[in-house]
């Protein structure tokens, strides 16, 4: 698809996942198992501030369709000061998913991930949202652990 184009920047980006990063949350809530409540009351603006108020180094990667001037899909990555890195969120719009372009953003960000020699990388993967373990265990990602909640 030469319609479509890969930015890479840091924080400068943030604002321009907002749309994308709704609709994951949108998905998460009508998904969730028993949390659901809680994707209500996490809105962008407080989920940005991670990003923003700490020393955590950011790397955003869009995808922005030429064509219908639009981005269609985007991850964030972090890095800690002790090279701990974290996939803290992946999004490709439905329509463009039979693309690889969630393969795509999860290579160009292991990419930076290896160019800034993170120690470990993990991600945290919502109840409810199962579906995407096989998609990361094809890029080494496998289950360690089970956060549980009292409800």
């Amino acid at each position: 698809m030469n319609q479509l184009e890969l930015i890479s920047g840091g924080r400068e980006l943030l604002e321009d996942v907002r749309n994308l990063w709704e609709k994951l949350n949108t998905y998460h809530r009508n998904h969730s198992t028993h949390f659901s409540n809680k994707f209500d009351c996490l809105t962008f603006e407080k989920r940005k501030q991670k990003f923003l108020n700490t020393d955590l180094e950011v790397h955003v990667d869009l995808i922005e369709d030429k064509e219908s001037h639009t981005y269609i899909g985007y991850c964030i990555g972090t890095l800690n000061g002790e090279l701990d890195g974290e996939i803290d969120s992946l999004f490709i719009e439905s329509k463009y998913r039979q693309y690889g372009l969630g393969a795509e953003l999860m290579n160009h960000l292991l990419e930076w991930f290896e160019y800034r020699r993170a120690r470990s990388i993990v991600i945290g993967v919502c109840a409810g949202n199962e579906s995407v373990l096989d998609f990361y265990q094809k890029f080494g990602f496998f289950k360690r652990s089970y956060i549980l909640e009292r409800k």
